[in-house]
């Protein structure tokens, strides 16, 4: 019975590890395709956007700290067919380093 259930969870984790990708575009009306990601040592969170639109597109990251205030990575504008990065770092005295990272289109 155990080795049914271990099974079953291997199989439903496999499927979701499939189907997780990068961010595209159109999701919550957003119009980049962009990617975020953490370093290695936790600290730094970054967006990497590209922008297949016809038009000019500016965003910037979202990176939610730990213990620490959240912060904003800089507003970069993507003309058509242009990729770029925006991040922000978490490493105050009382952080515990990136929870999450997303990105904001304005």
């Amino acid at each position: 019975m155990i080795r049914k259930a271990a099974a079953a969870t291997l199989v439903g984790m496999a499927l979701l590890l499939s189907f997780a990708g990068p961010s595209t575009a159109g999701a919550q009306g957003r119009e980049l395709t962009c990617n975020t990601g953490v370093t290695n040592e936790g600290t730094y969170g970054f967006a990497h956007c590209v922008n297949h639109t016809n038009r000019a597109i500016a965003f910037r990251a979202k990176v939610v700290c730990g213990w620490e205030a959240d912060h904003n990575g800089d507003w970069v504008t993507l003309n058509p067919g242009q990729e770029g990065w925006s991040g922000a770092w978490c490493n105050g005295p009382i952080g515990t380093g990136v929870g999450s990272v997303d990105w904001e289109e304005g």
